[in-house]
Formats: structure tokens, C-alpha cells, sequence
């Protein structure tokens, strides 16, 4: 699971009564127990940091990361051939190796855009390992048969539960996500959320939208697979200080940025964490420190997930309202959705 995952981005509740081990420890002393009874040894890692939920990650640099955990852990392990490393769906073109250990270290991006080829020459009377070479193959789905097993699973889910297919409303334009900025689907989601909770203030985990939205009809199955977490949407009273705290946490990108409705942010992303916000406004005023403010969240966030602990500093003052239910009655009232404005977090250094 990795201890990152087992303490930010697992709800709390799914771990209750668990410990996390170190895993280099751990690794170690499995590689010292079969050593001598296998000819070449492989660690599967998911210890890296979590993937950003951005469809294009491949080929933006700002939100690629999770390569740091296995390449300290290939340099502190012994006598271990080769990582393959998951969760934060970084990919590395070819394979590296630690200079100091020769351990191999491979990641594929995730999601199943790619295969990872990696070859090695193994001398099984010596248990020696030579690696010869590795690469990235890109995976088109559209130009290969789908799995008939998979296929017919979907398909009897599909007839089991014929309300998945009800269209909700119409996109006028695709709702994409962005994981270190402000995103249109996030600003949508967000506002829903305000709506459905009549809550001040609403803010989601860029983490938690798991897909974006295409031009066109919307069905229910979709509209799961944006949001696929059965949780409660959660109110909660906040100070105005505990907002600019929780606004400064999330301007440090610990799991990318937050998405938020009923606030407008200046923020300079050049200076130091917890000292990024210029100013924020609500109902075009800035934000009274000392005033309270009713804040609609997920019910993972509400428990301190992905580090929002200030959540669990707060009020709860309602959260018995099904979050996906909250958003079908806000994408059924919408009949025609037009893409929100953009402009509530706007980073002052990219104008200097």
C-alpha cells in the first residue's frame, strides 16, 4: 500500500485496527528468505506518491512525481535485481539504474497507456543478472479486441442495472480535469456541491475526479465514473482563518490543487508554503478571519483525508446527504450544462 497511501489518502475508517510497516525493511527481509531459492528477484512497489488525475499527465511535467520513494528504496536495498514501481502513475521512458546497488528501477505511467518491456540476462548457476535493455510499448485500446470475459461482465452489470443509462443532461462542452490548477469539471462539481448543501463555501480534492466529462449527453454511469465514492457530502463551519489555512495547505500541491466554489483566490506561487494567498474574496469582500462559514466537503475530506486535518478541526453540522445523490439531482435540474468560467484561483507570478 506504501505509508503515504496507508495515511493520507486512505479514508481513515479502512484502517482502523491496521499498521504500516517500513517497506524497505520489509522488502529486505523477503529478499534475504528466498534469495537462495530463486534466480532472480523482483520487487512490486505502491509506495509512490499518488497519481494525479489528469488525463494528459504523460505529457505534463508539473504534475508527474512518485519516482523519489523507489529510487531511495533501490539504493538501500541489497541484492535485489529489479522495482517496478505503481500508484503514482509516473513513467520512465527507459528503465534507470542506482549507481550504487545496480538495482533496476521501472515505471509505466499506470492507467494502462503503456507496457513495460524489460530484458535480462540471468546466469541461474551463479544467480547473476545483467540487465540488457527496456522500454515503454503505448497501448491503442481502440485497435485491440477487448477481452470477451471483461466485456460480457459489463454487459450483464449493465442489463442488472438498466438505470445506469438514463442521460442526465446535455455538456455543451468538454469539463477536462487539471490536477495542479483550476479545472472547469472541478469548478462544476464544486458549485454543485454549493448548491445541493447550501453551504457558503465548497471544495473538493482534485484526487477525488476520477474522470472528465465529454461534449454531449451525460448518463449516470459517467457521471459514477467522475465521482465512483459512496460517501456523504458533509457540511462543516469553518473561521475564516481555518479556510486560509486550509487554502494555503492545499497551494503546496500535497496531492494536487483544491478544486473550490463561493471564493475567489490570489495566490503567488513563487513564495514559500502556508505564506501563498494574497488575498481571498467572498461575496467580493475579503474573507473575515474571525467569521465563521459553513464549508460542504466529501466525507473523506471531512475525516482529515490527503492531510486536510483542519476538517476535523471544524463543526459538522450536517452530513447524513449522499454525495452522488447530490450530484445526479443538480446534473438532472442543469438539463444543459455550459462550461464554467474559470478565474477563482489565479496565480499573480504568471502575470509578472
Amino acid at each position: 500500500m506504501g505509508i503515504d497511501a496507508f495515511y493520507n489518502t486512505m479514508a481513515s475508517f479502512h484502517r482502523t485496527g491496521l499498521t504500516v510497516k517500513d517497506p524497505t525493511e520489509t522488502a529486505q527481509y523477503w529478499a534475504d528468505k528466498i534469495r537462495d531459492e530463486v534466480d532472480i528477484i523482483v520487487v512490486l512497489t505502491h509506495q509512490n506518491r499518488t497519481a494525479p488525475m489528469q488525463t494528459n499527465k504523460e505529457s505534463d511535467p508539473s504534475v508527474q512525481r512518485g519516482f523519489d520513494e523507489d529510487y531511495a528504496m533501490a539504493g538501500n536495498l541489497r541484492d535485489v535485481d529489479v522495482i517496478f514501481g505503481g500508484h503514482s502513475d509516473n513513467g520512465l521512458k527507459k528503465p534507470v539504474i542506482h549507481p550504487e546497488t545496480g538495482t533496476v528501477i521501472g515505471l509505466t505511467f499506470g492507467q494502462g497507456m503503456h507496457l513495460g518491456y524489460t530484458k535480462f540476462k540471468v546466469d541461474t548457476e551463479k544467480h547473476d543478472v545483467e540487465f540488457i535493455e527496456g522500454y515503454l510499448i503505448p497501448v491503442n485500446s481502440n485497435q485491440l479486441p477487448e477481452d470477451k470475459q471483461t466485456a460480457e461482465l459489463i454487459k450483464n452489470y449493465r442489463m442488472l442495472y438498466p438505470e445506469l443509462a438514463e442521460v442526465l443532461a446535455i455538456v455543451a462542452e468538454p469539463l477536462m480535469r487539471k490536477y495542479n490548477e483550476e479545472s472547469t469539471i472541478g469548478n462544476l462539481l464544486t458549485d454543485y456541491m454549493r448548491i445541493a448543501a447550501k453551504s457558503d463555501i465548497a471544495f473538493l480534492n482534485s484526487g477525488a475526479i476520477r474522470a472528465d466529462i465529454n461534449a454531449g449527453s451525460i448518463t449516470l454511469e459517467q457521471l459514477i465514473n467522475v465521482y465512483p465514492f459512496k460517501d456523504n457530502l458533509t457540511v462543516i463551519e469553518l473561521t475564516g482563518a481555518q479556510i486560509k489555512d486550509l487554502i494555503e495547505y492545499s497551494l503546496t500541491l500535497p496531492y494536487g490543487i483544491g478544486q473550490i466554489s463561493g471564493v475567489e483566490i490570489k495566490y503567488d506561487s513563487t513564495l514559500e508554503d502556508m505564506k501563498k494567498v494574497i488575498e481571498i474574496k467572498f461575496d467580493g469582500e475579503d474573507i473575515n478571519l474571525d467569521a465563521k462559514y459553513s464549508v460542504s466537503v466529501s466525507g473523506y475530506l471531512a475525516t482529515g483525508g490527503d492531510g486536510y486535518e483542519v476538517f476535523t478541526e471544524g463543526l459538522i453540522i450536517n452530513d447524513d446527504m449522499p454525495f452522488q445523490d447530490a450530484l445526479y439531482e443538480e446534473f438532472k435540474k442543469a438539463e444543459l450544462i455550459e462550461m464554467p468560467k474559470l478565474g477563482r484561483l489565479i496565480d499573480i507570478s504568471e502575470y509578472d
